[in-house]
């Protein structure tokens, strides 16, 4: 790990020590956590578990345990150790990180599923910096994305270039059906898009909105839902509209949000 990074380890160690975050989908896929083989060491098993949210000093997992364990860890017996898997590059083997841990909180979790807990853990020591950067690293990505979540890029023939849009490659697909449009405004939410059309064909239907970007790839393809439309009048023969998009928040490509970002960032 290199000083810049180490570094960048103790700043979140500092800031976030009791932020905690949810491990939704998109968190998952962003620290590039392996959730089936994670678990949970006690007394010498290996028991699997769900990582539900964690600060850099506590964690709130999920896990069936049996009976005998259950009482072992109400005579006292809660020293335990949280183990995650993460990916690396193709071919590489996971990291493996292993967190010390005592278990401060057990409570079953859904009456009809018998043996399943939601268990409290906290940290007994700092956990390894690996941790803590990729930890970091998902908090503060969250929160600026939060904070510049409605932040709109509006866009004119200066800002497209810069942003390297190809104007005449942005197509969306509703229904079925493929239409050219121009595209007037994005944040990392959603986007304004101007195209030929009826309200009635767009207004709370599903859309695919397809971007293509010189020297960019993975992330063509943004799905999301028509919010708003508003008719646009040219004359009585040309009749436009405006179609606001919300994006699928689950399926936001990374890059497409490191594109947003970098570019806001230049802005400032």
């Amino acid at each position: 790990m290199s000083t810049q990074t180490r570094h960048k380890c103790d700043e979140y160690y500092k800031i976030y020590l009791e932020h905690d975050i949810s491990f939704t989908k998109e968190i998952i896929s962003e620290i590039k956590l392996i959730p089936e083989k994670n678990y949970l060491r006690y007394g010498g098993m290996n028991i699997p578990c769900i990582l539900y949210s964690s600060s850099m000093i506590r964690a709130r997992i999920i896990a069936q345990l049996q009976p005998s364990i259950c009482e072992k860890i109400s005579l006292g017996n809660k020293t335990t150790s949280l183990c995650l898997a993460f990916r690396r590059e193709k071919g590489e083997d996971p990291v493996t990180l292993f967190i010390n841990a005592k278990i401060a909180g057990l409570t079953p979790y859904k009456s009809d599923i018998p043996g399943v807990n939601f268990i409290t853990l906290k940290y007994m020591n700092k956990p390894p910096d690996d941790f803590i950067y990729k930890l970091g690293e998902a908090i503060f990505n969250k929160t600026e994305e939060n904070k510049r979540k409605e932040q709109r890029i509006n866009l004119d023939d200066e800002k497209t270039k810069r942003l390297k849009l190809q104007t005449d490659k942005i197509w969306i697909f509703c229904d079925g059906k493929q239409s050219p449009c121009v595209l007037k405004d994005i944040s990392f939410s959603g986007a304004k898009i101007i195209t030929r059309g009826k309200k009635d064909s767009f207004l709370k239907k599903n859309i695919k909105l397809i971007l293509n970007i010189s020297n960019l790839e993975g992330i063509s393809e943004m799905t999301g839902t028509v919010t708003h439309c508003e008719e646009i009048i040219v004359n009585k023969n040309i009749k436009f509209i405006a179609l606001g998009l919300a994006f699928d928040k689950a399926s936001i490509p990374d890059s497409y949000k490191e594109w947003v970002n970098s570019f806001i960032q230049k802005e400032k």
